[in-house]
């Protein structure tokens, strides 16, 4: 008689997918409610004795797939480092080649569902108080200050070195588009462009990103766009080579705080600026009745928000920043 092999059973398969997906929304109000109490009742809470930073051995993989949530949980990491050296740190990253040789983790591994269920998941709860990366940081006991992402060191590839070595100075960095996830984070072309025009005269604007934002629009010689023609280490090493960083919350915003970039972000109504607390950050947020919407579909009030948000405004936070 042949043994019935109940994990591969289907229905096996689709309960334990059903429980996991409970145990992480259970997580994810856990982390809600738990945010809503003073600095370090939670963790106090969860974990009475020993928290899980404090290990000899642990296993981290960050819920968001995306570069910029990858660069969050680094700052988390890097903090569980520096108070716990001896501990065996692993981190589970979808983006091993990139990260490989980092000093914030001792074992990097590559992200598999597998994998990832023996590991804890670093997430946060959208309109929960506090910064991204604090919550993250609660999910191992551990309360930590805001602090920019540790970056990886890359090379870029010689033909990037030296088109970007030509550019003159002032450069300002743009990331006009946002992942495809959330169109809400988009500031409206119109605006971009106007923006660009004002800025041209004034410095090289670059920019970056997954795709070109303003295909057959001439800005003149000032304006150079490298969206779409880099890899993911060329895009972290050319946020190092601007002056001010403009654009969404996005990844780019992320890798150009690690560089010490002074950003201006220009949130709208999608998400609230408390969620993130890097240095010489000019937020662009507007409190209309709908936000913080973290919606991933296309705003059903015609981007009012964003609407709000003048060129001219952005333009003298640039001013400001290149004067400074």
């Amino acid at each position: 008689m042949v043994p019935f092999d109940f994990c591969a059973n289907p229905i096996f398969e689709r309960l334990r997918r059903a429980c996991e997906w409970r145990a992480e929304s259970l997580n994810r109000w856990v982390l809600a409610k738990g945010n809503r109490l003073p600095p370090g009742w939670f963790s106090h809470l969860r974990w009475p004795l020993r928290k899980p930073w404090q290990r000899s051995a642990l296993r981290v993989v960050s819920r968001g797939g995306g570069i910029g949530d990858e660069l969050i949980a680094l700052s988390v990491l890097a903090e569980i480092k520096k108070r716990n050296p001896a501990g065996h740190l692993t981190y589970l990253s979808r983006f091993p080649e990139l990260f490989a040789g980092m000093t914030c983790f001792d074992t990097l591994e590559p992200y598999s569902p597998e994998a990832a269920r023996t590991a804890i998941t670093l997430l946060y709860e959208p309109k929960s108080r506090g910064t991204i990366a604090s919550q993250l940081a609660a999910c191992v006991g551990l309360e930590m200050p805001p602090a920019a992402p540790p970056l990886p060191t890359v090379t870029p590839s010689p033909e990037l070195a030296a088109k970007v070595a030509a550019l003159p100075r002032p450069r300002v960095i743009i990331q006009p588009l946002a992942s495809r996830w959330a169109p809400v984070k988009n500031w409206p072309r119109s605006s971009w462009e106007q923006l660009i025009r004002q800025l041209t005269p004034r410095a090289t604007v670059i920019e970056v990103g997954t795709e070109p934002a303003f295909s057959g629009t001439d800005f003149g010689p000032n304006f150079v766009s490298f969206a779409s023609g880099t890899s993911i280490g060329d895009f972290l090493w050319l946020l190092g080579q601007g002056d001010v960083f403009i654009g969404p919350v996005s990844g780019g915003m992320h890798v150009a705080a690690g560089h010490g970039l002074p950003l201006i972000i220009i949130y709208g109504g999608y998400e609230h600026p408390q969620g993130f607390a890097y240095p010489r950050t000019t937020a662009f947020y507007r409190a209309v009745s709908c936000a913080p919407c973290w919606l991933t579909t296309d705003c059903p009030v015609g981007h009012i928000c964003m609407q709000q948000i003048a060129p001219e405004e952005v333009f003298a936070a640039v001013v400001r920043e290149l004067g400074a």
